[in-house]
């Protein structure tokens, strides 16, 4: 499993997982496999610390480029996928439609992205990358790839494989389980 330098993520030597493991009554001492529901805890805890610590570290950098977490999450599918509809994106990023526009607002006010409405369907609006929208998502994308390759340098490279497949089947299986269950967002009614 991976064990970043908590250190240089955080700047301290307290150790995450000490929280996770005391939260979940689990010990170092040999009591067996954990239980799923055990596993899930620490999975959610460790996806929590690993989340804060990427945002804490490219906080500054995305700021000097008026991009925050999810905007820049939205540059990427984007530039992932070319030009989408904003429903496309809103159900993407599963967030409503009015969340995604926000967003989408915000960074074609910096020039990043571009609207474009559909000339045979005008309630339908895409959206699509500015040449300086690419320039901006992929140098903070190879910022963020390469800090992550710097921290993972001396890890077990079978058990790092292991570890991203089983994310990368994550990403793929969970958006179409909670299709039908509403983006996760408060609906005001």
């Amino acid at each position: 499993m991976i064990s970043l330098n908590r250190e240089a993520l955080t700047g301290t030597t307290t150790c995450p997982r000490l929280f996770s493991m005391a939260k979940h009554g689990r010990g170092d001492a040999g009591e067996g496999s954990p239980g799923l529901e055990e596993l899930a805890g620490r999975f959610v805890d460790s996806m929590g610390v690993i989340m804060r610590m990427r945002g804490s570290v490219f906080r500054r950098a995305m700021g000097e480029h008026g991009v925050t977490g999810p905007q820049l999450f939205l540059m990427k599918m984007v530039g992932t996928h070319g030009e989408m509809s904003v429903t496309g994106v809103s159900e993407m990023m599963m967030v409503t439609a009015p969340t995604a526009s926000r967003m989408i607002d915000g960074l074609c006010a910096r020039g990043l992205l571009q609207r474009r409405k559909d000339p045979r369907n005008r309630r339908a609006t895409y959206v699509s990358l500015t040449r300086e929208g690419e320039k901006v998502m992929r140098r903070l994308w190879e910022m963020q790839k390469t800090e992550f390759l710097r921290l993972m340098r001396d890890e077990d490279r079978q058990g790092l494989a292991g570890t991203v497949l089983f994310l990368e089947d994550l990403a793929e299986r969970l958006p179409r389980q909670l299709k039908g269950r509403g983006s996760g967002e408060q609906r005001r009614g």
